[in-house]
């Protein structure tokens, strides 16, 4: 769990007490809190300051503040494979454009696993290179919309596909 103020990080890790209680002591003032979960396959569906969703939100912390709560729920997975050519880095976006998107590289054998997927509808992709300076702008991915595979992931689910390699100009 990280907190990130207006001058930058400013709060990680923390004591975890014996109610499962993750406590972690912030400088007062206006933070974004974020949860990244590492381990296992779940995400963050939301973040609540007291019984407030705070979830991708700047709030104003104070030593009488609430406690924060973070709701985890099961994610999906997308395994699959790359039909054609060679292994290459496969992504799975929003189609939305915005949020979170993830990539991996595909084994020797051509096949891909992606895990920790929140529910929702993306695009995937796999693509023969990638920088991701320039992939992460909106104009590049709306370029590949038109070559990607639409993949819908449920909570808890798992869903195959399968890509061809995408050879992308230098």
């Amino acid at each position: 769990i990280s907190l990130y103020s207006e001058t930058g990080r400013s709060g990680s890790g923390g004591i975890t007490e014996s109610s499962g209680a993750l406590r972690i002591d912030v400088m007062p003032g206006a933070h974004e809190i974020r949860a990244d979960v590492l381990l296992g396959n779940y995400y963050a569906d939301s973040i609540l300051l007291g019984s407030t969703d705070v979830t991708a939100q700047r709030v104003e912390l104070t030593p009488a503040s609430p406690p924060v709560k973070i709701v985890l729920k099961p994610a999906g997975t997308i395994r699959g494979s790359i039909e054609d050519g060679a292994a290459g880095t496969v992504l799975l976006f929003p189609q939305s454009l915005t949020g979170i998107g993830f990539s991996t590289q595909s084994r020797a054998d051509k096949t891909f696993e992606l895990t920790g997927i929140p529910p929702g509808d993306y695009y995937a992709i796999a693509l023969d290179h990638f920088d991701p300076r320039t992939m992460a702008e909106a104009v590049r991915m709306r370029s590949l919309m038109p070559m990607a595979t639409s993949v819908r992931v449920e909570q808890g689910s798992s869903a195959s596909v399968q890509l061809r390699l995408n050879h992308l100009p230098d």
